[in-house]
């Protein structure tokens, strides 16, 4: 009896403590390419997503790190927020000569309502975070409800995984003037990790063919079949996806209104044997919210097969 009276108040106290903590709310824009953050219809859509107190202007912190903390790429991604934002600059890649102490990075990241991060080389920004332990701050900062954007590399470090050009020869801190042409073109596409936010591998520039000659949305599907339990997201250059809570949607940026995202699985081929295809339904801004567990598992539409 004392054991089970035991176990009743150990239960009891864990549910008041759950029910008096208050919930975290992913609040992720992540678009298919870099200067998409700030085109008219994405930079509403991350200010309607902010939530700060009435009256106080929301702060965004640019993380450039993928792109070397180059200033040009800061500029063309956070220009539609600079009459809306107290923007400010975090570099700490190894091209700066100097970087912030690790309390300056930590209070900086702590004051920002939005989180932008760059495109540019994934691989090289999700690893110098962690080495800097930024990607510790960035889940603080996505709990407590920060909104957390970007394009290209800026959208795939939210997902456990990306397909990602990191090996492009110009992508990295100290490109090679001697490089041929045939040489920049000579590269793979690589599978990376990300921050884990969102579960499943991330493909930006869906709709596109980089100079290796490869369309990205082909590639990728080869990529998946390494990992055929793990769903795929692909965001076309003009779209961005959107993440409110336990919910997705499609912003489409472009004037043709033709952009979009796509969730993509492996599936049996049916003949019994373990070889899968990889299929796809496109989800676009006509479909609305809906939650994102159904996104992962396409049931969005209810009457259309997959392409």
């Amino acid at each position: 009896v004392l054991f089970i009276n035991i176990i009743i108040g150990a239960y009891l106290v864990v549910t008041m403590l759950a029910s008096s903590v208050t919930p975290s709310y992913l609040r992720v824009v992540a678009a298919g390419r870099g200067r998409t953050m700030s085109l008219p219809k994405v930079v509403d859509t991350v200010m309607n997503l902010v939530v700060r107190s009435s009256g106080t202007q929301p702060r965004l912190v640019y993380l450039g790190t993928a792109t070397f903390d180059k200033d040009d790429a800061m500029e063309a991604q956070v220009e539609g927020y600079q009459d809306k934002c107290d923007v400010t600059s975090l570099k700490v890649s190894e091209a700066m000569e100097k970087i912030p102490t690790a309390d300056e990075i930590r209070t900086t990241l702590e004051s920002a309502d939005i989180i932008m991060v760059s495109g540019g080389n994934t691989l090289y920004a999700v690893n110098r975070w962690k080495a800097l332990g930024i990607d510790t701050m960035m889940h603080k900062a996505a709990s407590r409800g920060a909104v957390m954007c970007g394009g290209s590399a800026g959208a795939i470090c939210w997902f456990d995984e990306g397909h990602s050009d990191s090996m492009d020869p110009t992508t990295v801190l100290k490109v090679d003037p001697d490089l041929t042409e045939e040489q920049k073109k000579d590269w793979k596409y690589i599978r990376v990790k990300g921050l884990g936010m969102l579960s499943a591998m991330c493909v930006p520039h869906h709709d596109t063919t980089q100079s290796n000659g490869f369309p990205r949305s082909e590639d990728s599907n080869t990529m998946m079949l390494e990992k055929p339990n793990q769903p795929c997201v692909g965001i076309d250059e003009a779209a961005a996806l959107v993440v409110e809570d336990d919910k997705v949607r499609v912003v489409c940026a472009n004037d043709e209104g033709d952009a979009m995202c796509c969730i993509k699985r492996c599936v049996t081929n049916g003949t019994g044997s373990s070889k899968y295809n990889v299929e796809s339904k496109y989800f676009s801004e006509a479909h609305g919210s809906v939650p994102l567990r159904d996104f992962y598992n396409a049931k969005f539409l209810k009457n259309e097969s997959y392409h």
